[in-house]
């Protein structure tokens, strides 16, 4: 009885059609391992393992890596399709107006001083100082600041 059973069932798959092949080639459907595709963000892992399931990246790695790269491509193709052009110029040949210290925008890294060996952030200094080098030298007047303690600032740096 299970001889029949075998053999009924090998003659329906026979009779379902041809057998399925693999999908036609494209460019867009290259091995997961490729390593020209999407910048070779899809290469195999670069370990000792030559073979087994941990030969391939694992899939959260890989997304992440495909993730970045396409962040990357769009932030070129943001910057390749810009109306304006790009001029480095001296700090001394600069406009006035330019010629800021925006801190937030400078500090993202620890900078340490040369003296005392602190963070910038951590240091205190008067805002009517350091107007002159953060909003110009032409520009409008601005009201009087009285100086600031460093027990009052709980010593961080006060910028407006």
């Amino acid at each position: 009885m299970l001889h029949q059973c075998r053999i009924f069932f090998i003659a329906t798959k026979e009779c379902l059609g041809a057998p399925t092949r693999k999908r036609a080639f494209t460019y867009m459907k290259r091995p997961r391992h490729e390593s020209q595709r999407f910048g070779g963000r899809a290469t195999r892992v670069a370990s000792g393992v030559k073979n087994g399931p941990k030969h391939l990246q694992q899939a959260t790695t890989k997304e992440r890596m495909l993730a970045v790269y396409e962040a990357q491509e769009f932030s070129r193709r943001q910057w390749k399709g810009r109306d304006f052009e790009v001029y480095e110029v001296p700090w001394s040949l600069a406009p006035p107006d330019l010629r800021r210290v925006i801190p937030e925008l400078h500090t993202e890294c620890p900078i340490r001083s040369a003296v005392d060996g602190k963070n910038l952030r951590h240091k205190v200094f008067d805002r009517w100082e350091l107007s002159n080098e953060l909003f110009g030298h032409e520009t409008v007047e601005r009201p009087k600041v009285p100086c600031v303690s460093p027990r009052l600032a709980f010593s961080k740096m006060l910028v407006f």
